[in-house]
């Protein structure tokens, strides 16, 4: 029997034992902190970037595994790095009080693009009755962008074209989540 089929054979058996699944362990899976689709940038080099070309970011808040209230940072699939912005030109916010997309934005940087626009849909996806808080949000390559419901059409075009220059990448989803009243 010719050893090439036999070889083949092996490797698409250890393959498929390997796990591959989508399930969330109690451990994250570490991943590359960084992806040569943001033009290598993690989260704050993106918000960096941004600052340098004249948008209005402020106060940010880069997200650690310590910090990270939904422990996604790091876990496979998830984000990579995290970091969420105040944008100056609507205000700020309470010292010492968590940065919200709301007050500004956030960028999450994925391993992949399948990872960012899989996690933007998750983002997009509230059950009916659930309250949440309008935002826009944009993938473009491995990159997701949440912004916040002050910043305007006109902002939000800024911060994407901003977005495209370092991902090289189009904006492939753009999505309005709009606001539900609170009960």
């Amino acid at each position: 029997m010719p050893r090439f089929p036999l070889a083949l054979a092996s490797v698409l058996l250890l393959s498929a034992c390997s796990g591959g699944s989508h399930a969330k362990s109690g451990s994250p899976t570490p991943v590359p902190a960084v992806s040569a689709a943001a033009g290598g940038l993690d989260a704050s080099g993106i918000l960096s970037q941004f600052t340098a070309a004249g948008l209005p970011v402020g106060a940010v808040d880069v997200y650690t595994a310590a910090s990270d209230p939904t422990h996604l940072l790091g876990r496979r699939h998830e984000y990579t790095s995290k970091a969420n912005f105040i944008d100056t030109g609507h205000g700020g916010q309470a010292a010492g009080s968590r940065i919200e997309v709301a007050n500004g934005g956030s960028i999450e940087v994925f391993a992949s693009a399948a990872d960012a626009n899989a996690r933007g849909r998750f983002v997009t996806d509230v059950p009916p009755g659930a309250s949440r808080v309008a935002e826009a949000d944009f993938t473009s390559g491995n990159v997701l962008m949440r912004l916040g419901p002050k910043v305007s059409f006109g902002e939000e075009r800024l911060y994407m074209d901003a977005l495209t220059k370092l991902t090289h990448a189009p904006v492939l989803q753009v999505i309005q989540v709009a606001a539900t009243p609170r009960p």
